[in-house]
C-alpha cells in the first residue's frame, strides 16, 4: 500500500523503540498488533494516524503503549491519532497524542473493547483512569525531534515502575527521559522496607 511507512496484513506485528516521520499514514497493523516506546510524526491533513484492523475473529488483543504520535500538520482536516477496527481487548496506556490543531483532532477512534489509561492528550475525548484532556505536554523541542515532555502533570502522569517511582507517558527511549535516575530503589535493600 502506497505511502504507509509500516504496511502488515499479517496479525500480531510487534513495533517496538521505532521512530516514523511521514506524510501519509505511517502504521497500518493487522489483528492483534502491538506499537510499543514508538514516536510517529506525521504532517498528513485528515484521517488516521496509526490504524489497526481486525477481523471478524475478534481474537486479538491490540496494543499501544508508552508511545508519542505527534500530528504536525496544520492543515484543516480533521486527524485521529489512533483508530482500531474490530477488535476485542484494545489496550491503549501511556501515551501522548498531540495535534497541532487540537480542535480538529480527534485522539481515538476504538471499536469494541477498550482499555485507556494514563493517557494525555492537547485535544479532549480521552475517557481512561488517569488521563489527562486539553494538556500540552510541552515537548522540549518537538520541531527538532526531542519529544521528551517538560509539563510536570505529564511527567508524573505515567504508570509507576516495580517500586513504586513515577515515569513519564510518551516514548522512553534513554535513561535521560526518566524523571530521576537517582530515585531507583536499591534491589538489593527491598526486602528490608515495609
Amino acid at each position: 500500500m502506497a505511502g504507509y511507512s509500516i504496511y502488515s496484513s499479517a496479525p500480531n506485528t510487534i513495533i517496538s523503540a521505532s521512530r516514523f516521520d511521514s506524510t501519509y499514514p505511517p502504521l497500518y497493523l493487522a489483528t492483534g498488533g502491538t506499537i510499543l516506546d514508538c514516536i510517529v510524526k506525521s504532517s498528513q491533513t485528515s484521517g488516521n494516524i496509526i490504524t489497526i484492523n481486525g477481523n471478524a475473529i475478534y481474537s486479538n488483543v491490540a496494543l499501544v503503549r508508552n508511545c508519542v504520535i505527534y500530528a504536525a500538520s496544520l492543515g484543516p482536516g480533521g486527524l485521529t491519532a489512533l483508530s482500531m477496527n474490530y477488535l476485542v481487548g484494545s489496550i491503549v496506556q501511556n501515551n501522548i497524542m498531540y495535534f497541532a490543531q487540537p480542535s480538529i483532532g480527534t485522539p481515538l477512534a476504538l471499536a469494541r473493547t477498550t482499555i485507556e489509561d494514563y493517557n494525555c492528550t492537547n485535544a479532549t475525548g480521552l475517557s481512561g483512569p488517569n488521563s489527562l484532556n486539553a494538556t500540552d505536554p510541552l515537548f522540549v523541542d518537538a520541531a527538532g525531534g526531542d519529544f521528551r515532555p517538560t509539563n510536570p502533570a505529564v511527567l508524573r502522569g505515567g504508570v509507576p515502575d516495580i517500586v513504586g517511582n513515577p515515569t513519564q507517558m510518551g516514548a522512553i527511549h534513554s535513561k535521560h527521559q526518566f524523571i530521576s535516575k537517582a530515585r531507583a530503589a536499591n534491589y538489593s535493600r527491598l526486602s528490608i522496607f515495609k
